[in-house]
């Protein structure tokens, strides 16, 4: 046997505690997912700035001219 060669027994212990490792590094990130679920602030409102409606160079189908006439009125605000 070479000197430099690894032994099948060593690859076999190192893929082991590399598994061992990583299980157990999944399972403190999953633990932890529920002290970091504490400090986070939920979004409560999300404000959609629309793009403008030029009714001279809107260029697309009535659909899509509908549906930006919907979404900029929806988010208006009055």
């Amino acid at each position: 046997m070479n000197g430099n060669a690894v032994s099948e027994s060593s690859a076999k212990t190192k893929w082991k505690e590399y598994r061992d490792k990583h299980q157990q590094r999944k399972k403190d990130f999953y633990a932890n997912i529920a002290k970091w679920r504490e400090n986070f602030q939920s979004i409560q409102d999300v404000i959609i700035v629309p793009d403008n409606v030029d009714m001279k160079s809107f260029c697309g189908t009535e659909g899509e001219l509908r549906f930006a006439i919907e979404r900029l009125y929806a988010n208006d605000g009055r």
